[in-house]
């Protein structure tokens, strides 16, 4: 939705070639009007699952799961469709490791990045990626604003789930959170469940390092998040999201686990402050890593978080406080200076405000 009320969507079928067409972007004004934005033609995309990203500019963000290739081929795209209703191509998928069909939609940071999801792809050889007739298990990929496209992990298809239909969600500190369809440590009843898993939520942080957070089970405990199954994050961190199978049930034949879908929560251990502080450590360090920041700014952020830390141990909180505000005001020097990104900036200072409010 923009400003105005207006509302924003995609059809994965449909468009000027009629019914069977490669779907469409309209726009629905707040006087019920649709309008048709863009029909898709196959080399610019085709058949579009995922709703849409629109960013202050009012330029439209979303992916198509196939397409992206000269004569409608290709394993789907990222595409922009700007003001001036020119749509561009800013990332067409191969059958390869980069990734496959993204059924998902995408999320996108204070700098303009781009993040998703596709359901095959990647770097792993695993077989055990059940219903997808494709290479890898699935990836996280992240777009920049240039248009280049990272692979931030692809699934192996064992416990760290498999075949990520659905999209992510960010926390302040820039961590990432989706769920798999398949994959986990179960134990999963049902058919094929011992290979498949039943699907889990996980988190990958900024180093790429994943952690499965749940595995599902089936039965009453809910199976296979879908490409509907997005998680949504409360300010505690509490995920929300729901399932295609499991629960209680009975279903008829619509449950093969057991019922006909869960809605769930996740709940996620209160960080300390200090742990939380450590959170902030971490992040620093890893862009330092990653060759952000130089050994002497690391150094000085760390220092600064460190004595924060002391002295929560101390239980001067309001020394704690002052050292948090040092930290911010070298981060919001080094945006100045062009060393962060605005969305680097962005994460550590939220982070360290979070912070403040639980010394506070």
């Amino acid at each position: 939705m923009d400003t105005a009320g207006n509302l924003y969507g995609t059809t994965p079928f449909g468009g000027a070639s009629g019914q069977a067409g490669s779907g469409t972007v309209f726009k629905l004004d707040t006087s019920s009007n649709l309008t048709v934005l863009h029909n898709f033609t196959g080399s610019d995309g085709a058949n579009p699952q995922a709703g849409l990203v629109m960013d202050k500019a009012g330029n439209l963000y979303g992916t198509t799961v196939f397409g992206g290739q000269p004569g409608g081929g290709g394993s789907g795209t990222v595409f922009k469709l700007d003001t001036s209703l020119n749509l561009t191509v800013l990332h067409s998928f191969t059958p390869g490791s980069d990734g496959q069909e993204p059924y998902a939609g995408l999320i996108m940071d204070a700098a303009g990045n781009l993040y998703g999801t596709t359901r095959a792809g990647g770097s792993s050889t695993s077989s055990n990626c059940q219903g997808t007739a494709l290479g890898g298990c699935g990836t996280v990929f992240k777009l920049d604003t240039s248009g280049n496209e990272t692979v931030l992990y692809s699934f192996k298809g064992g416990d760290d789930g498999a075949v990520p239909y659905a999209g992510l969600v960010m926390d302040a500190l820039g961590n990432l959170y989706g769920t798999t369809n398949q994959g986990g440590s179960g134990p999963c009843t049902g058919a094929n469940a011992v290979l498949i898993g039943c699907g889990t939520v996980f988190k990958l942080d900024t180093s790429g390092n994943e952690t499965v957070l749940h595995s599902f089970t089936g039965g009453s405990g809910g199976a296979f998040p879908r490409n509907d199954g997005r998680l949504v994050m409360d300010a505690a961190g509490n995920l929300y999201g729901t399932t295609a199978q499991g629960g209680s049930g009975p279903c008829g034949n619509l449950g093969g686990l057991g019922g006909c879908g869960t809605v769930f929560k996740l709940t996620v251990p209160v960080q300390t402050p200090q742990q939380a502080t450590q959170a902030i450590v971490n992040a620093v360090n890893a862009l330092f890593a990653q060759g952000v920041l130089n050994k002497g700014q690391d150094n000085s952020l760390v220092k600064t978080l460190q004595q924060a830390i002391n002295l929560m141990n101390a239980g001067k909180n309001a020394g704690a406080i002052e050292n948090l505000d040092l930290f911010i005001g070298e981060v919001n020097d080094l945006l100045s200076s062009g060393v962060l990104s605005p969305s680097q900036a962005t994460s550590l200072i939220s982070a360290a405000e979070s912070v403040i409010a639980q010394l506070s």
